[in-house]
């Protein structure tokens, strides 16, 4: 279990799970889920006054990741772009 590592929390975990995930050329691959990725999807639902004085990071649960990962992959399909696209756009917002 590499959450059980110390140092290792799911920014790092969800970008090597991404790479092997690509170099295995799965359909569904994993998408990197970092701390700028948490604060771009709350900034796009909450009004910047509560996004200034929260503290946002990705929830460390792997159930969650999984469900960032369908909800991606599901919206990525929905609107026929890739899901690493959205990861991309969420990462530069």
């Amino acid at each position: 279990m590499l959450k059980t590592i110390d140092g290792l929390n799911i920014s790092y975990i969800s970008k090597f799970l991404y790479f092997a995930s690509r170099e295995l050329a799965h359909d569904h691959y994993c998408l990197i889920f970092d701390i700028r990725v948490a604060r771009a999807l709350v900034r796009l639902t909450c009004p910047a006054e509560i996004v200034d004085i929260v503290d946002i990071k990705p929830s460390d649960k792997f159930q969650d990741y999984q469900s960032y990962n369908s909800l991606m992959h599901t919206l990525a399909q929905k609107y026929a772009v890739d899901a690493e696209a959205l990861e991309m756009y969420l990462f530069e917002l």
